[in-house]
Protein backbone atom coordinates (compact mmCIF):
# COMPACT_ATOMS: atom_id res chain seq x y z
CA UNK A 1 0.00 0.00 0.00
CA UNK A 2 1.68 3.58 -0.41
CA UNK A 3 1.97 5.81 2.31
CA UNK A 4 -0.08 8.92 1.40
CA UNK A 5 1.61 10.67 4.61
CA UNK A 6 4.29 11.80 1.70
CA UNK A 7 2.05 12.56 -1.26
CA UNK A 8 1.22 15.65 0.30
CA UNK A 9 0.69 19.36 -1.87
CA UNK A 10 3.06 21.66 -1.26
CA UNK A 11 3.05 25.62 -1.73
CA UNK A 12 6.17 27.02 -3.77
CA UNK A 13 8.26 30.10 -4.60
CA UNK A 14 10.79 30.65 -6.82
CA UNK A 15 13.25 33.63 -5.80
CA UNK A 16 16.66 34.81 -7.27
CA UNK A 17 17.89 33.87 -10.74
CA UNK A 18 21.28 32.95 -10.38
CA UNK A 19 24.09 32.21 -7.70
CA UNK A 20 25.56 35.92 -8.22
CA UNK A 21 21.89 37.29 -7.21
CA UNK A 22 21.76 35.15 -3.83
CA UNK A 23 25.66 35.72 -3.22
CA UNK A 24 24.97 39.22 -1.77
CA UNK A 25 26.19 40.04 1.23
CA UNK A 26 22.47 40.50 2.53
CA UNK A 27 19.36 39.86 1.01
CA UNK A 28 16.07 40.39 1.24
CA UNK A 29 12.89 37.92 0.02
CA UNK A 30 9.31 38.87 0.81
CA UNK A 31 6.82 35.86 -0.07
CA UNK A 32 3.67 36.75 0.45
CA UNK A 33 1.52 32.97 1.35
CA UNK A 34 -0.87 34.06 -0.59
CA UNK A 35 1.41 34.09 -3.59
CA UNK A 36 2.72 30.63 -3.31
CA UNK A 37 1.80 28.14 -5.75
CA UNK A 38 0.35 24.52 -5.29
CA UNK A 39 2.03 21.83 -6.56
CA UNK A 40 2.43 17.96 -6.05
CA UNK A 41 6.34 16.57 -7.56
CA UNK A 42 6.55 19.54 -9.07
CA UNK A 43 3.55 19.59 -11.00
CA UNK A 44 1.00 22.45 -9.93
CA UNK A 45 -2.44 22.21 -8.42
CA UNK A 46 -4.78 24.69 -9.78
CA UNK A 47 -7.46 23.90 -8.00
CA UNK A 48 -5.97 23.96 -4.74
CA UNK A 49 -5.82 26.89 -2.16
CA UNK A 50 -3.68 27.43 1.01
CA UNK A 51 -5.44 26.81 4.53
CA UNK A 52 -2.74 28.58 7.21
CA UNK A 53 -4.27 26.36 9.43
CA UNK A 54 -2.87 23.33 7.84
CA UNK A 55 0.45 24.46 7.88
CA UNK A 56 3.24 21.70 9.77
CA UNK A 57 6.59 23.20 8.54
CA UNK A 58 8.30 25.02 5.70
CA UNK A 59 11.82 24.10 3.77
CA UNK A 60 13.92 25.33 1.35
CA UNK A 61 15.02 23.43 -1.29
CA UNK A 62 17.45 24.21 -4.43
CA UNK A 63 16.00 22.33 -7.03
CA UNK A 64 16.84 21.34 -10.84
CA UNK A 65 13.41 21.42 -11.38
CA UNK A 66 10.48 23.91 -11.21
CA UNK A 67 6.59 23.40 -12.52
CA UNK A 68 5.32 21.25 -14.88
CA UNK A 69 8.11 19.44 -16.46
CA UNK A 70 10.00 22.84 -17.17
CA UNK A 71 13.78 22.69 -15.62
CA UNK A 72 15.43 25.47 -13.53
CA UNK A 73 17.78 27.09 -16.23
CA UNK A 74 19.76 28.62 -13.09
CA UNK A 75 20.09 25.61 -11.67
CA UNK A 76 24.37 24.20 -11.43
CA UNK A 77 25.92 21.11 -9.89
CA UNK A 78 27.53 21.98 -7.07
CA UNK A 79 27.71 22.96 -3.47
CA UNK A 80 25.19 25.63 -2.27
CA UNK A 81 24.58 27.08 0.80
CA UNK A 82 23.37 29.87 2.41
CA UNK A 83 22.71 31.50 5.83
CA UNK A 84 18.99 32.35 6.85
CA UNK A 85 19.10 35.33 9.51
CA UNK A 86 15.70 35.92 9.80
CA UNK A 87 12.06 34.90 8.96
CA UNK A 88 8.41 35.88 9.79
CA UNK A 89 5.01 34.99 8.57
CA UNK A 90 3.02 37.93 6.80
Amino acid sequence: AKDSKFDVSSLLSIFGKNKDDMMKEETVIRIALDELIPTIFARTLPDEILNRQTIQGFQFAYSKFLFDKDLNPYFELGEFEFSLKEIRAY
